[in-house]
């Protein structure tokens, strides 16, 4: 008999002896005679009183041993179905964008509204209006964005919340990440700093609270932030992350094709949905004190094409884990070679569309637009195309889809994609001259 069934049966006996004990010392009470005897006012006596209660104690201690593994199981079964019913809500991609309508409807921003769909769609993003931020992607220039110290700030982040999330599934670790420095909307270039990605994860789920709690009086300093993009942009307090969203248009000789993905059940939001590829936090271009050869913009769009496309060994967390002090070690490979040679050919250009702050995640996209004219590099791609983690697996395999660039229409709505996807590809499309 093995020690633990040893212990088992142990508990087992104990149980049944101290229940045989509580309930005999209750049959003893019960039958014991009042003294001293009042004929007159019959009554229970101290002895009796002090064997019902002693004899109550003892069983209830045999009933709470003997069923004790069953007590525990089922407490635990309650909790983790309680604390799954509430992962499964927050990480709704779809009711979160729908009570994202509903919380922001009255924002200054305005809401956006796509311009190149024969039917306008209105998603919660808010655009800002900056043609200064509108620039085509010099490789080795940083604008739009302004980085004056790559020293890394850690902000406040809440532990708990991060070890919910990762407890459920999802991949998570504090990389390095810009976030937009208080300064003005209208200025020429955005400010940005360095800070850590466990804030921004923290601030998300500040705002889905806001979002979900039900109480009428609730203050909500958030929303009263967040609706204005203005002044999100001025408060220092907010830290709005930077992220990317790229949509790459592939001229194939017969037409343009983009690549496509389903999130997987492993990234931070948007999960199930579907997206363009890559989509990115952006980091600093910066590593170890030393710059990378390339401006952020351009930076970022190799390092995660790189890393969602081709799937490549060690561009994940390159900002923790610098190499030599040199950012750009990632870009030696053959097939980095041959997407840097490919974007700095006279027939390919790289541009930013635009720049939107989506409140639901307190964090501010950019748009990039990347169109490839060379039919041979789109084969070279999608021959090599094997896609990572963050997309949705097929058959053990993550899976990167190819769509016409018209069709891909189809899938912009808000049940079937991420929002800050159907902004990058509505902005493509309309520097494209694309619509209905």
């Amino acid at each position: 008999m093995s020690t633990k069934a040893g212990e088992t049966g142990g508990r087992r006996v104990f149980a049944f002896i101290t229940l045989g004990v509580g309930l005999a010392i209750l049959t003893v009470g019960w039958y014991l005679p009042s003294w001293p005897l009042d004929l007159e006012a019959p009554q229970v006596s101290y002895v009796q009183s002090l064997l019902a209660n002693l004899g109550t104690t003892v069983t209830l201690v045999g009933l709470l041993v003997l069923f004790e593994r069953k007590i525990v199981e089922s407490s635990i079964r309650i909790v983790r179905a309680t604390s799954d019913r509430r992962f499964a809500k927050r990480m709704d991609a779809r009711a979160h964008v729908s009570l994202s309508l509903k919380y922001f409807r009255n924002a200054t921003g305005p809401l956006y509204e796509t311009q190149s769909l024969t039917e306008r769609l209105t998603i919660p993003l808010m655009e800002i209006p900056n043609d200064d931020w509108r620039v085509r992607v010099n490789p080795f220039d940083d604008r739009p964005f302004s980085l004056a110290d790559a020293k890394r700030q850690d902000f406040g982040y809440n532990r708990n919340a991060i070890k919910w999330r990762r407890d459920n599934g999802i991949k998570l670790w504090d990389g390095s990440h810009l976030f937009v420095e208080k300064s003005d909307i209208s200025a020429h270039q955005i400010s940005v700093v360095v800070g850590n990605f466990f804030s921004f994860v923290t601030k998300s789920d500040d705002v889905s609270e806001e979002m979900e709690s039900r109480r009428p009086f609730r203050k909500r300093p958030l929303r009263d932030v967040l609706s204005n993009p203005r002044k999100a942009w001025g408060d220092q307090a907010t830290k709005l992350v930077i992220s990317g969203a790229a949509v790459c248009v592939f001229e194939t000789g017969n037409g343009a094709v983009v690549p496509m993905q389903i999130r997987s059940q492993e990234v931070v939001s948007t999960r199930g949905l579907q997206a363009v590829s890559p989509v990115f936090g952006m980091e600093p271009n910066n590593v170890g004190g030393t710059r990378s050869e390339f401006g952020i913009p351009m930076y970022n769009l190799m390092k995660e094409f790189l890393e969602e496309i081709f799937d490549q060994e060690g561009t994940k967390r390159v900002g923790d884990k610098p190499r030599l002090d040199d950012p750009d070690w990632i870009f030696r490979t053959r097939e980095a070679r041959r997407l840097r040679r490919e974007l700095t050919m006279p027939w390919t250009s790289a541009r930013i569309t635009g720049v939107a702050m989506d409140p639901m995640e307190a964090s501010v996209v950019v748009s990039y637009l990347v169109h490839f004219r060379s039919p041979g590099f789109y084969r070279y791609v999608r021959a090599r195309a094997r896609g990572n983690w963050e997309a949705e697996q097929n058959g053990g395999v993550a899976k990167i889809s190819f769509v016409d660039f018209e069709r891909a229409t189809t899938l912009m709505t808000l049940d079937r994609m991420a929002v800050t996807s159907i902004y990058a590809l509505d902005r493509a499309r309309v520097h494209l001259g694309r619509s209905g």
